[in-house]
Formats: structure tokens, C-alpha cells, sequence
């Protein structure tokens, strides 16, 4: 019988092979149908900011960040916005 040694060429492109497939999540599994996430649906703000902030306290930004959005733009492609701080940087 004859001996057929792997050589280290066909070891490394075998595993350099098997690792690719692995770490971009080939499977052999059938692809499954793609679900909503049920997180946040029909809660309120107070709710969100509870789920997210907990315990935590929340303190009033009214005199550190101003944002002046209009609510309606006359063109689609731009709004004009700006911003500022109290803080300053």
C-alpha cells in the first residue's frame, strides 16, 4: 500500500480554506427567513427613556443644547439647521 503523506502546501490551504468559510459565517444550514425585532414596539417615551436610562437620573438640557429645525423645508434636498452649546469645546 502506498503512503500519501499530506503536505504542508495542502494542510495550510485546507485549513486557510475551512478558517475563511468559518469567519465569514458559511454554514451548511438553510438560510432562515428574516424576522422584526419585537423590542420597543407600542411603548411610550416615558417607557423607552426607563428602559434605557433605568434608575439614573436625567437632568433638564433646556439651557446647555439648542437645535433650531425648521419643521417644514421648502426644498426636499436641504434644511437648513444649526446648533450650539453652553458648554463650548
Amino acid at each position: 500500500m502506498k503512503d500519501h503523506p499530506i503536505t504542508r502546501r495542502r494542510a495550510l490551504t485546507t485549513l486557510g480554506a475551512l478558517g475563511l468559510a468559518g469567519a465569514s459565517g458559511l454554514t451548511l444550514q438553510a438560510p432562515r427567513r428574516a424576522h422584526a425585532q419585537a423590542l420597543g414596539q407600542h411603548e411610550t417615551v416615558d417607557e423607552a427613556l426607563k428602559r434605557i436610562f433605568g434608575a439614573r437620573p436625567m437632568k433638564d438640557g433646556g439651557g446647555i443644547v439648542k437645535l433650531d429645525l425648521p419643521s417644514v423645508s421648502t426644498k426636499r434636498s436641504t434644511r437648513p439647521s444649526s446648533g450650539s452649546s453652553a458648554r463650548g469645546r
